[in-house]
């Protein structure tokens, strides 16, 4: 049976109750502590914004978009409990306007029941449950997707308009967090491995000098769009790129250890003219660590990120039932698995997909030691969850299935199981997790 136009518009608007009502359920008796989880640190910097005249130079433990955002509505006669109260309904209103973007965009590449499925799940599972929170999280995860959609896109079809808007989306991520440079750098890698073996190997020197042309117009824009920052950046610690994560804290053997180089030598911004010896980076720490011991840390960290996601709020049982289904939909069906896996075809895009999974996860495990919470990971829920849906949902059909017993299910019933589960979280367990769940970490 169709759903007519009304009833999804009223559909839309209790899920809109729902989420906006318990997102703020959620601030007031869960999240009630600003010390946690960096949430002060960014208070701390709108504050300094917004005295300063949006002058003030942050120490680049936060990039500056998103305490800009909160410096916009932050009232210096305010006390210092009404400042987070209010920044904690404006991530909560910038949540929700960044839900409906992304159920947009999705409704615009998937079919309809992939879309609102997968736009279900994110919405519910992933941004109600950051929303509550002063960190800039939620908007990292929309533009760390969106710059994966103009990568993927590039990599079909190279195009300026999108060799510009992964610069551009590049520049703001980053702007956002530090998360999005890593995207960049996976792509930026596999474009030219990729036309590499175009020019040597297939013959078109030519195509492949276009496409790495293109390739530099993507690194061009982000320079230009992060060069005010940089700049400073360069001036004030010496990098145009300077990160305190990948200068310091990620070289650390744990979260403590750096903590205890704070509370010895000061904080970071401290460290940049005459670093102790004893302050790890890159170099000190190849310097005194094996292959063995990067393998080991990275898997260790691994099992602990990965172990975290599946007891926290909600999301990973349809990552893992929808990954699980459509992997054994392919591994059963050959014709399937001929249109899914083109191996043989450079425009393939897993040829970025996986490496650039793959890099991201193994960074995620070599960072577990120092910071295992989910709220990293889940930077990756939506290219993943995606990118499952887009390889079999164009060229799953009825006639591929997969049997359970006397159970057969296609692609199609799974999409509409997957919807009834979804719903019966939305209904059992959401309303009671985000009164008392905390995930902030």
């Amino acid at each position: 049976m169709t759903v007519g136009p009304r009833w999804r518009l009223l559909w839309i608007g209790l899920g809109a109750v729902a989420f906006l009502a318990m997102a703020l359920v959620h601030a007031d008796r869960v999240n009630t502590d600003p010390i946690r989880h960096d949430q002060d640190s960014y208070l701390a910097y709108a504050a300094r914004l917004k005295e300063s005249g949006f002058t003030a130079i942050g120490t680049r433990r936060q990039m500056p978009i998103y305490p800009t955002l909160q410096a916009v509505f932050y009232e210096p006669e305010a006390s210092a409990d009404a400042h987070f109260k209010r920044a904690k309904r404006v991530n909560i209103a910038l949540s929700f306007g960044l839900s409906i973007l992304l159920a947009w965009v999705l409704s615009r590449l998937l079919p309809r029941a992939e879309a609102r499925n997968l736009a279900l799940v994110t919405i519910f599972f992933v941004i109600a449950f950051r929303a509550p929170y002063v960190q800039a999280e939620v908007l990292v995860y929309a533009l760390v997707f969106l710059q994966f959609l103009a990568m993927c896109r590039m990599w079909r079809r190279p195009t300026l308009a999108f060799a510009l808007a992964v610069g551009g989306l590049s520049a703001l991520g980053w702007l956002v967090k530090g998360t999005a440079l890593l995207g960049l750098y996976v792509f930026l890698a596999a474009l030219v491995v990729r036309e590499g073996v175009r020019a040597l190997r297939l013959g078109a020197p030519r195509v492949a000098l276009g496409n790495l042309a293109l390739g530099g117009v993507s690194l061009a824009t982000f320079f230009a769009g992060v060069y005010p920052y940089a700049k400073t950046s360069k001036e004030i610690y010496g990098a145009y790129l300077y990160d305190m994560s990948t200068r310091y804290v990620m070289w650390c053997d744990s979260w403590e250890q750096y903590c205890d180089l704070n509370r010895r030598y000061g904080t970071h911004d401290m460290w940049k003219d005459n670093p102790p010896p004893e302050i790890p980076t890159m170099r000190s720490f190849l310097a005194t660590h094996s292959i063995g011991d990067i393998v080991m840390r990275t898997l260790g960290g691994l099992g602990e990120v990965v172990g975290n996601c599946l007891i926290s709020h909600g999301y990973a049982l349809f990552f893992v039932l929808l990954l699980g289904f459509a992997t054994a939909l392919v591994v059963k069906n050959a014709e399937l698995r001929a249109k899914v896996l083109r191996l043989r075809d450079p425009a393939w895009v897993g040829w970025l997909v996986v490496p650039y999974l793959v890099m991201h996860l193994l960074v995620l495990g070599f960072y577990g030691p120092l910071g295992a919470g989910e709220r990293f990971s889940l930077a990756m829920f939506l290219p993943a969850t995606y990118a499952a849906m887009r390889a079999v949902a164009p060229h799953a059909t009825a006639a591929h299935g997969v049997s359970f017993g006397e159970l057969r299910l296609d692609w199609a019933g799974f999409q509409s199981f997957f919807f009834v589960l979804v719903l019966v979280q939305i209904v059992v367990y959401f309303p009671p997790a985000m009164a008392t769940f905390y995930s902030g970490g």
